[in-house]
């Protein structure tokens, strides 16, 4: 569960030919009972990513600085062989891969 004055970041890297589209679902969900920070980044290796995935993401210009916020959300497109990927731990490399996983892992953060 997502806890207030604590920045919970989830980076997911996702291939633009397969557009993890619960993640939009999943994060006004979210949205409604947090304070959500979201990015949307392309990958050298997908380059040709079409300008309406660009800003998937996008929540228009911040308003304060990232610690007022409570999940950070960023969307990186690039080539991912098996789908989606959620990056959990960066100091061992650990992902959470699959849309369904994913939405799994974001539906627990819903949880009270």
């Amino acid at each position: 569960p997502l806890q207030n004055g604590k920045l919970h970041d989830l980076v997911i890297s996702a291939d633009p030919s397969s557009v993890p589209l619960s993640l939009l679902v999943l994060l006004e969900q979210l949205s409604s009972q947090a304070k959500v920070l979201t990015n949307t980044f392309v990958h050298s290796s997908a380059t040709d990513t079409p300008d309406h995935l660009r800003s998937f993401l996008q929540n228009g210009a911040k308003v304060g600085p990232r610690s007022d916020y409570q999940l950070s959300v960023s969307l990186i497109w690039m080539k991912v062989a098996n789908g989606p990927r959620l990056m959990v731990s960066p100091t061992r490399q650990a992902y959470i891969e699959g849309e369904v996983n994913i939405a799994r892992y974001l539906s627990r953060l819903l949880q009270p």
